[in-house]
């Protein structure tokens, strides 16, 4: 089964991921020396990281877990809050309905990560981009597709 565009007819179709992982280049760098001066010897070093991405493979990207460092923030802001309770309820009880949205964050955060990740990776890993047009397609959606609808819908080709 050969895969081709819905709306150019193309058959130049590229897996996202292919096109993510060639679009994108990782530089890493280390530095070590010192310098002697009126303190002596005095050491130093550096590193440094860098990515950089061509636009289609951002538009290609995977999508991503959710964070879950809201739990922190939650557990600081609550232990604060019922801290500030002790004195003043004016600072403590914004600080702890904070933490509990922190809460609330960290919930919604794992449960993308469980129930809907998965498929939204299954999806990026069937899903294509047109070469020529830069239409993005799944591989459900193109094989669904007969002939005569590609010719309906672009009848010069």
């Amino acid at each position: 089964m050969e895969l081709q565009c819905p709306k150019c007819s193309s058959a130049e179709v590229r897996s996202c991921a292919v096109v993510w992982r060639e679009g994108t280049s990782d530089a890493r760098g280390a530095i070590v020396g010192g310098s002697f001066g009126s303190a002596g010897f005095q050491p130093a070093a550096a590193s440094t990281y860098q990515q950089s991405q061509t636009l289609l493979a951002q538009q290609c990207a995977p999508p991503k877990e959710r964070g879950q460092w809201s739990i922190v923030w939650a557990m600081l802001l609550i232990l604060w809050g019922l801290n500030f309770l002790r004195s003043t309820w004016i600072l403590g009880i914004p600080m702890v309905l904070l933490g509990a949205y922190c809460v609330w964050l960290f919930i919604q955060a794992r449960a993308y990560n469980r129930d809907e990740l998965p498929g939204a990776l299954r999806k990026w890993e069937n899903t294509f981009v047109c070469s020529r047009c830069g239409e993005f397609v799944t591989a459900q959606e193109s094989s669904q597709r007969s002939a005569e609808d590609v010719v309906e819908r672009h009848p010069s080709a």
